[in-house]
């Protein structure tokens, strides 16, 4: 039986709290067992209120692993509940890796705001059941997220698995090299 769960965060910033660092790497990784029901892995965490996070330049890499059946969840940057994350250039990846449900969204705005500069955004699965997901950008639930160029790519190693570069629900705003000269390259 699965019964524990598996969290780890690498910025957390939550109800009307503010986090500001420079130039910063974030690698966060977590790996739950056949005794685990849920590994979620956020490399950067704002939400339950207007909260705010804002970094610089650097690589943002979020990875989490089920080696039992449980669901394993990898979200690089996520944004929820009026939040604000802001950030420089720099790798945006999501690793989520397991045979239950995975996801990994290289960055998930859910009714939050996400404000990234010249990025590689990826999001990659390994494994997973037919309600998994790979999506590079992710906004939903009048979520918003201003990217200024770089790529965007999703996969999976799994034909079942929904793969998405850019997904969008329930009136949220995904402006991709909006006001910029920047190129843009997307795989998904």
């Amino acid at each position: 039986t699965n019964y524990a769960e598996v969290y780890s965060t690498g910025i957390k910033s939550w109800d009307t709290s503010r986090v500001v660092a420079g130039d910063v790497d974030i690698e966060i990784s977590a790996i739950g067992n056949e005794f685990t029901s849920v590994t979620l892995v956020n490399g950067v965490d704002a939400g339950f209120g207007e909260s705010t996070v804002t970094i610089g330049n650097g690589n943002v890499i979020a990875t989490a692993v089920n080696t039992g059946n449980g669901a394993s969840c990898a979200n690089a940057i996520y944004a929820a509940d009026g939040a604000t994350v802001t950030k420089g250039n720099g790798n945006i990846i999501a690793k989520a890796e397991g045979a239950g449900n995975i996801e990994a969204r290289g960055i998930f705005a859910n009714n939050g705001t996400v404000n990234v500069g010249v990025a590689d955004i990826k999001a990659e699965t390994t494994g997973g059941d037919s309600d998994s997901k790979s999506i590079g950008l992710l906004g939903q639930n009048d979520g918003e997220i201003n990217f200024a160029g770089g790529s965007i790519a999703a996969s999976a190693d799994n034909e079942d698995v929904y793969v998405a570069a850019i997904s969008a629900y329930a009136d949220s705003v995904i402006n991709v090299n909006q006001g910029t000269a920047n190129r843009v390259v997307i795989n998904g």
